[in-house]
């Protein structure tokens, strides 16, 4: 079981290689990054910590963070990539060749299409495009919330789904539904 933080000692701080943490209201504060958690990154980052950014967001976000943060790299989608930005170069790695991510990411937005004609309104979140593989649904991003019913009626819709033969994963997050196929 683990301990809690305040029994750290100094000497086992020292010895912390790897921080791998959140980044939605975890690094964030209500939507914004505070100027302190950019200084204790880059405080971190001097002494020799690698830290990684392991968050659902986007690729389009996933990228600025890997390029503008002080991280050793960012996971993204819920572990769809890796991207990173070192000394020599940008590399971001996919779980699957980004071909077949995208052409899933096609079906699944068909298929979700023709689901959400019943929902009148209901569209998908702003950064939609520039997803790699996910897809999420605007349930309450810079709108008035759904009623948790429809959330889970188009929750328990989405679930039934199969792309490629694989079940559709799906969760509901603040904001949005993410889902993707297997």
């Amino acid at each position: 079981m683990p301990k809690p933080l305040s029994t750290l000692t100094f000497n086992q701080a020292k010895k912390i290689k790897w921080l791998l943490t959140d980044v939605d209201d975890t690094l964030t504060w209500k939507g914004k990054l505070p100027a302190e958690t950019l200084v204790a990154l880059d405080k971190l980052n001097e002494h020799g910590v690698n830290i990684v950014a392991v968050t659902g967001a986007c690729a389009g976000w996933c990228d600025q963070i890997a390029r503008l943060w002080p991280v050793h790299g960012v996971i993204g989608e819920n572990g769809a990539f890796w991207m990173q930005k070192n000394s020599r170069e940008f590399v971001s790695r996919e779980m699957y060749p980004l071909a077949q991510m995208r052409s899933q990411q096609g079906k699944l937005l068909e298929e979700l299409n023709a689901l959400l004609k019943d929902y009148p309104g209901v569209g998908y979140a702003y950064d939609q495009a520039f997803r790699f593989c996910d897809v999420a649904i605007n349930l309450s991003q810079d709108r008035e919330p759904l009623q948790e019913s429809i959330c889970n009626e188009l929750l328990q819709k989405i679930r039934s789904l199969t792309i490629d033969g694989q079940a559709v994963n799906a969760c509901i997050k603040l904001y949005s539904f993410e889902c993707l196929g297997g």
